[in-house]
């Protein structure tokens, strides 16, 4: 494997400015849009990863019909 030198990182960052490597960072998208729609909100004390993994098999195993009533981590779902 070959190793790239510094100087060579240097270069090739040239014509790269901090700001853009900054903002390309915030704009990967949240954990929560990749596993829900952006149209759902969860509660603010779902933190714990035990609590994400038991709202993404309530949220992908049950029916739409379903989600109002039977929901316990989410505290909106706006359907458009």
């Amino acid at each position: 494997m070959i190793m790239e030198s510094r100087n060579e990182k240097i270069r090739r960052l040239q014509g790269v400015s901090i700001m853009t490597l900054g903002s390309a960072f915030y704009n990967i998208p949240s954990y929560i849009t990749c596993l829900f729609d952006k149209n759902t909100e969860l509660l603010p004390s779902v933190q714990e990863l035990f609590e994400l993994e038991l709202a993404y098999l309530e949220y992908s195993v049950l029916q739409k019909s379903e989600l109002l009533d039977r929901l316990a981590y989410f505290k909106s779902i706006n359907w458009v």
